[in-house]
């Protein structure tokens, strides 16, 4: 359900709010417009924003410092998830439960593990009632291109027993060239992508073409796309989802065929996949691995809320890709309770990547390029709780994949007895930490080595150092962390052994790393497995790899802390307080505080503050937090419900 302001005329956090029906989208919810017809009209009943010129602008101040791609593919066939999201009802940021319950917002969202197997995803919704064009969040553009993976939109054209023969008149004006030779949806579209940093679109034309257009338009305006924005220096790739189902694709065969049509790459379903639909791809020019089989769940058993067999049907072919639709209800049943969620999510994540063949994996070649440091929390983005240095904040269930840290490389250890998992029961910063088993059952007979982080490539000037933040819970053989270097002729290690005199309570140990010279560059970080015959078990909640100075170093407070804009929602259930800050490079996120309580973290310096009740007076505090953990002295500003701009 779409929240309407009641207020006119207001430019709300760049949102500039028209009156008309279709300009009721809510700050808070991911941006999703409705496309135009030749007189500047939406589809009938579309409540998203009109997309336009201006409009495309309208949610940019919450994409600022994202992220570029590196796109670490490596060519080979791959899984590509798409995630399904509603269009009204998905966050911006991360939210109370009591307030996402007042107003109607969903709190739980999907989670990517593995990304060393996901080179692209596609954040998949729309209709014809919320709008044809969905935008991810910012949050998952970051956490997609910070682990080299691309990000797809959706343009959504919904059938026609779904309101898709209301789109017709958008549909044909979108397919349209000017007088001037260019396509004005497609220019928009262009520039959108560029305003929020997205890699592309995938087109689900589900609706019938009406007034002689057909997919050979279709394909001249998405070739249109691809040319002009490599020439506008932001080349971005389109995806076609190709259906054989003729009653609501009548120019299938002749038009609307896969003979008719080329883009980037082409989503097919899997009952209408066979031998020659793969070949009249290849014969168009796709290669193999940009064909994408629509998988097929064939049978889902549940055990204690648990996945047990999420069976896809995966194709014998080894040389196409396979898209995986509805990634997020696989991974996620609906029916989890709040405190199970991120276990349960990550276990069937586990469980998914165990059946997927081998030749769908690590396609994705993580390189994190040049930098003076390297830091995680081990934080997934979604937890039980919430934690701060270490300490529970009872702020309940959350989920917001913005503050998703880089991720260990690989969860499946092969090593018998040995167990490296997330545990969602503590943490020392968000919601996770790393947890390590070994088991007692099966000794281990000698050292194993499994790389955690790899392609590191840090390079640390002065004062290099490694600290690890942990709790050893069992045993007295300890676990190390190791960091592997290079330097010209010279490889080596520096170890720190994870032990601790106080079992259950987080310790902090640290090791001065060897100096390298300016060719010499940090590789990899490894967890040792000790010799031993006993049980093992410790927990890590961070990792530094850096300098000392930085490691210690207090971040400022931020600077310009300001209201941008206060406005009730439509049924005046809460108040929206969008404030805004200028934070610095040592930032790793913000607390936001309301009223001396913990309301939620960002990775941006920009935030919806939601309320409920409404007519409050609040403060509103703002306090930065390193990479090593340690927080900044808190900025706060006194907000009130009179600050409300009139009409």
């Amino acid at each position: 359900m779409n929240k309407k302001f009641n207020v006119c005329m207001l430019f709300v956090l760049l949102l500039l709010l028209k009156s008309t029906s279709y300009a009721t989208v809510n700050s808070l919810a991911n941006p999703h417009f409705c496309l135009p017809d030749a007189n500047g009209n939406p589809p009938v009943g579309c409540t998203g924003m009109l997309f336009t010129k201006n409009s495309i602008s309208d949610f940019a101040q919450f994409y600022k410092n994202l992220p570029v791609l590196h796109s670490g593919w490596n060519k080979q066939p791959r899984v590509v998830p798409f995630l399904l999201f509603s269009t009204s009802q998905t966050p911006l940021n991360m939210v109370t439960k009591q307030t996402a319950e007042t107003l109607k917002y969903n709190t739980y969202n999907p989670v990517v593990y593995n990304w060393h197997n996901i080179s692209k995803l596609v954040y998949f919704g729309g209709s014809e009632n919320e709008g044809q064009i969905l935008i991810p969040t910012p949050g998952w553009i970051k956490a997609a291109h910070q682990n080299g993976s691309a990000i797809f939109a959706t343009i959504f054209f919904s059938p026609n027993s779904y309101g898709g023969s209301d789109e017709t008149n958008q549909l044909d004006y979108m397919l349209t060239l000017n007088k001037s030779g260019h396509y004005p949806i497609a220019d928009l579209l262009i520039s959108a992508a560029r305003k929020y940093h997205i890699d592309g679109y995938f087109i689900n034309e589900e609706a019938f073409y009406l007034n002689d257009k057909s997919s050979i338009n279709l394909s001249a305006f998405v070739r249109y796309i691809e040319k002009t924005s490599k020439e506008e220096g932001y080349p971005i790739k389109i995806e076609w989802y190709f259906t054989a189902l003729k009653s609501e694709t009548p120019f299938y065969e002749n038009n609307n065929g896969l003979n008719a049509f080329a883009a980037n790459s082409v989503f097919i379903e899997n009952w209408s996949l066979d031998s020659n639909t793969i070949n009249k791809a290849i014969s168009m020019g796709y290669p193999e691995a940009n064909i994408e089989y629509g998988t097929q769940r064939t049978i889902t058993t549940f055990t204690q809320n648990i996945c047990v067999a999420c069976n896809l049907h995966f194709l014998p072919n080894k040389n196409i890709s396979a898209a995986v639709f509805a990634f997020s209800d696989i991974l996620s049943p609906n029916h989890l309770n709040e405190n199970d969620k991120p276990s349960q999510q990550y276990k069937n994540a586990m469980r998914f990547w165990r059946i997927t063949p081998s030749y769908l994996k690590n396609s994705n070649n993580l390189d994190y390029g040049t930098n003076n440091f390297f830091a995680t929390d081990f934080n997934a983005g979604i937890g039980r709780d919430y934690y701060i240095q270490g300490v529970r904040q009872h702020y309940g269930f959350w989920s917001a994949i913005g503050l998703q840290d880089i991720l260990p490389i690989n969860f499946l250890s092969d090593t018998p007895g040995l167990k490296i998992s997330l545990d969602f029961n503590d943490a020392y910063n968000g919601g996770s930490s790393l947890r390590i088993i070994k088991r007692q059952i099966i000794p281990i007979s000698k050292p194993h080595h499994i790389t955690l982080y790899d392609h590191l490539n840090v390079s640390i000037k002065n004062n290099p150092v490694m600290y690890v933040t942990y709790k050893q819970l069992i045993g007295d053989t300890p676990f190390k962390i190791c960091v592997n270097y290079t330097d010209g002729d010279n490889k080596g290690d520096n170890c720190i052994s994870l032990t601790s005199e106080e079992k259950h309570r987080w310790t902090r140990s640290s090791i001065n790393l060897t100096p390298l010279n300016h060719q010499g560059r940090y590789q990899s970080i490894e967890l040792v497995v000790p010799k031993s015959s006993i049980k093992e078990k410790t927990v890590i909640g961070q990792l530094y790899l850096g300098s000392l100075e930085n490691y210690v170093r207090q971040p400022s407070s931020v600077q310009e802390l300001q209201l941008k804009q206060s406005i009730h929602d439509d049924d005046n259930n809460g108040m929206h307080y969008i404030i805004s800050w200028k934070g610095n490079q040592h930032d790793k996120n913000y607390k936001v505080y309301v009223n001396d309580q913990f309301y939620g973290a960002t990775f941006q310096n920009i935030e919806d503050v939601m309320v409920s009740p409404p007519e409050q007076d609040l403060n509103i505090c703002v306090a930065p937090q390193g990479y090593s953990g340690i927080m900044g002295t808190k900025n706060c500003i006194n907000v009130s419900p009179s600050q409300l701009r009139p009409s």
